[in-house]
């Protein structure tokens, strides 16, 4: 069954490829299908510029995928823990693997059948740990095959680009500085808990408020993050929506643990309600030690759905309890009838022989009777044939 379901996930891999790639053909690059469409209200600079980044992601994945696959070898697999859908394990490899944190590898067994798809965790020396979506078969732990696909980053980049869309405001074409942006400051009114902004960053508060775009640039100590986390909960408290990301998982631990410091600090009810309602949330991997096991784990997806599954997990848990009791019931019923059966054979037998014995009497007594029933018959003949004479 899992190398079945392994077969599909190549299939369907296949499959998201060539349809891709198909997409790409008839969309940006012209034609009139719905993703033609769909690039046709984006700004002439910003098309251009993605036509020229799908050619360049194209050429990139046909080089990954033509590329010689290296094998690494994982032993002593262990299954760490378990949420949801997602299965944590740590591997020993035989050699170090330089192999950057959220990779996408393959994971096969030793007669390279595809057993599963994985992410890497983290690695350190020749311990690596990775998740996967389902879990693996115990048999395969002792002794796997791992291998890079180097060309899922890129085909991830591919499609987020075949989706993308833009708002009326322009905001990616403005981003990337392809068409003017809206610049101006305003007023930074009140301060948000003991944060006290220099001048400088004021000036970049202002600046952030007041414009569609703000680049805060400063060497490391400057207080970047502090001014970040300062102008993201004035967004907050204005009602907007605010998506940080960063180019590394620590990078963005360390802005969202800055950020939730901030609105706690802040001392503002309706910074605190939006923690409270679960609105204020880390995705994705978090590396800090804090957000996987300390202080502000109950931030994280896998946290909030744990809490907002609740009862159906308590529920969940004694169904599986029941269901086990009800097999061990199970077994020992079989196990009582299997002794019943025995112990009453000997019985049946002896039963079934004095039945027989009981038989054969009754055909004797049966014969018996009809014998004396003849015999009755013959002496009254005997008798009237007397008397008549």
């Amino acid at each position: 069954m899992n190398r079945k379901h392994a077969d599909d996930g190549e299939r369907k891999r296949h499959d998201e490829d060539e349809s891709l790639r198909r997409r790409w053909d008839a969309g940006a690059g012209g034609g009139d299908s719905d993703q033609g469409e769909a690039f046709a209200h984006l700004a002439p600079a910003l098309r251009d510029l993605i036509s020229l980044m799908k050619a360049a992601l194209l050429e990139a994945i046909a080089d990954a995928e033509s590329t010689e696959e290296i094998t690494y070898h994982g032993f002593d697999g262990r299954l760490l823990s378990q949420s949801g859908s997602r299965s944590t394990y740590q591997f020993t490899l035989k050699t170090y693997w330089d192999i950057s944190d959220n990779a996408r590898i393959v994971i096969k067994d030793l007669a390279r059948t595809t057993v599963a798809d994985a992410r890497v965790i983290s690695h350190e020396a020749t311990s690596l740990m990775l998740v996967t979506g389902s879990v693996l078969p115990r048999e395969y732990l002792a002794h796997l095959l791992l291998i890079e696909d180097k060309a899922w980053l890129l085909k991830k980049e591919l499609q987020a680009l075949s989706h993308l869309q833009e708002t009326t405001a322009q905001f990616g074409a403005k981003t990337l500085g392809l068409i003017p942006v809206k610049s101006g400051t305003k007023a930074v009114r009140g301060k948000l808990g003991t944060f006290v902004p220099h001048p400088h960053q004021e000036r970049a508060i202002a600046h952030g408020l007041g414009s569609e775009k703000t680049i805060i640039v400063g060497p490391p100590g400057t207080g970047k993050t502090a001014t970040l986390s300062d102008l993201i909960c004035r967004y907050l408290r204005l009602g907007l929506s605010v998506l940080v990301v960063s180019h590394t998982n620590i990078a963005t631990d360390n802005a969202f643990i800055r950020l939730v410091q901030a609105m706690i600090g802040s001392q503002k009810a309706d910074l605190r309600s939006l923690m409270e309602q679960g609105l204020v949330v880390r995705a994705g991997e978090a590396r800090h030690v804090a957000l996987r096991e300390g202080t502000y784990r109950g931030l994280t997806v896998d946290a909030l759905a744990d809490a907002r599954v609740g009862q159906m997990a308590e529920e969940s848990t004694w169904l599986e309890q029941h269901a086990s009791d009800l097999e061990k019931q199970i077994d020992q019923a079989e196990r009582d009838l299997r002794w019943c059966e025995q112990a009453w054979q000997g019985e049946r037998d002896r039963l079934l022989l004095q039945i027989e014995g009981l038989e054969q009497g009754v055909l004797t007594n049966r014969k018996l009777q009809e014998e004396q029933e003849k015999k009755d018959r013959t002496f009254f003949v005997t008798q009237a044939q007397t008397r008549a004479c």
